[in-house]
């Protein structure tokens, strides 16, 4: 039953049409929850606690993203903005992981160790899954 509707899920994600790209990051964040809710197992209390936790998690982790973003085109930068480029990636991945320590923790106690792991593979598995379709789309 779990691959049927796995199948049918990035098979109505196949065929959505790039015109809509609000309605799909919408329809893909929905497929994300429901999929990652199901590997986790997560009952509906915990659900109700855990989401809300993961959704600011990745509100943080997108904010952090955007203070560091910067040009990318290394041929036309200068060898010092290159340079801080680099220091300034390692200072974003640094912030990252005090931010995913800090929000494990607090996921840790609305659900046991052995959910929070599965969610890690879910996570993984979710996009691996949405990349290979987008691959095939083409």
């Amino acid at each position: 039953m779990k691959h049927i509707w796995l199948t049918l899920v990035f098979a109505a994600l196949a065929s959505a049409g790039l015109s809509a790209q609000g309605n799909m990051e919408s329809r893909i964040r929905s497929m994300r929850v429901a999929f990652i809710t199901e590997r986790m197992k997560l009952t509906p209390e915990e659900a109700e606690k855990f989401w809300p936790i993961h959704n600011q998690y990745e509100s943080e982790m997108k904010k952090i993203r955007e203070k560091y973003r910067a040009e990318r085109d290394f041929q036309t930068m200068s060898d010092q903005e290159v340079e801080r480029f680099l220091t300034d990636h390692l200072d974003m991945e640094e912030e990252l992981l005090k931010l995913k320590r800090d929000y494990y923790t607090r996921m840790r106690k609305v659900v046991p160790a052995r959910k929070l792991a599965m969610y890690v593979r879910a996570d993984l598995d979710f996009n691996r899954k949405l990349i290979q379709s987008l691959q095939n789309r083409k």
